[in-house]
């Protein structure tokens, strides 16, 4: 009888050794799958930020402060900053998988650059409704320089700055291998208007 207990005992050792091994690979298997997960979200990440950085900075590369103190005068460009498909837009949460700092820059980071895609979207249609031969209202271009001044002069420097923080951040923690190439200029560019005799003109200076 005392075999049979201790059979029983054995055996029972053995079944619970088993269920803890399976158990303890397969939470091994979801810690790595998880790591593998934020570390491809860390990468696209860095990927996105630095193409938004390398928008921003061929953008502001030709923007010239002095001709926005007229107030008339407003920026603009053709390089659209962020896009509704954008990696925001399709990650959403996943961001906050990442950890707590590198979340809360990035949720800010975006959020911001959202709000900069907006004003020059804004600026983009006032220019439209001219170039559709409709009225250009002394409203439509206080807008367009308050919005153009906040975006160029406070905006879009803070947000590179955010980037370059962001990308270290993302370095130190996953070990980013990509390296973000140089910013290049091409036909789009930042572009000074004014508004005379009720039209919008591109700036001479």
């Amino acid at each position: 009888m005392m075999a049979g207990i201790i059979g029983a005992l054995i055996g029972g050792s053995a079944t619970f050794i088993s269920v803890f091994i399976a158990f303890s690979l397969q939470q091994q298997g979801l810690e790595q799958q998880q790591l593998t997960e934020q570390q491809n979200i860390a990468n696209a990440a860095y990927i996105d930020v630095s193409g938004i950085e390398n928008r921003f900075n061929r953008a502001i590369s030709r923007f010239n402060a002095s001709e926005l103190k007229e107030p008339n005068s407003f920026e603009f460009t053709t390089i659209q900053f962020y896009r509704d498909d954008g990696l925001y837009y399709i990650l959403g949460k996943d961001l906050s998988r990442l950890n707590r700092t590198l979340s809360a820059d990035l949720y800010k980071f975006y959020n911001q650059v959202v709000e900069i895609e907006n004003k020059r979207a804004v600026i983009s249609s006032i220019i439209e409704k001219q170039i559709r031969g409709e009225n250009i209202t002394q409203y439509d271009v206080i807008i367009a320089h308050t919005f153009s001044k906040g975006v160029y002069e406070e905006r879009i420097p803070h947000c590179i700055k955010l980037a370059e923080k962001i990308k270290r951040e993302l370095n130190e923690e996953y070990d980013i291998n990509y390296t973000s190439p140089p910013a290049t200029m091409l036909d789009n560019q930042t572009e000074t208007f004014y508004l005379q005799g009720g039209q919008i003109h591109v700036s001479a200076i």
